[in-house]
């Protein structure tokens, strides 16, 4: 399995020392932040499709005494 990561950038800013390399506190690195965000989306879309097929099936059940009458 692949490892995710995110880069966030600091809003501190940049400079630069005297061996000419950029400060460390320039960015984040937060090890797992991709997958946390695909899985709160997976999430949402997991719920959305939970609620359509509710509303499908109050549909149905709608339909069924319709065709009783």
């Amino acid at each position: 399995m692949y490892a995710s990561y995110a880069l966030y950038a600091s809003s501190l800013p940049v400079t630069v020392g005297s061996s000419g390399k950029a400060s460390h506190g320039v960015a984040t690195l937060v090890p797992g932040a991709a997958l946390q965000a695909a899985n709160a989306n997976a999430t949402g879309l997991a719920a959305d499709l939970a609620r359509t097929r509710m509303a499908l099936d109050e549909r149905g059940e709608k339909l069924g005494k319709l065709e009783d009458r």
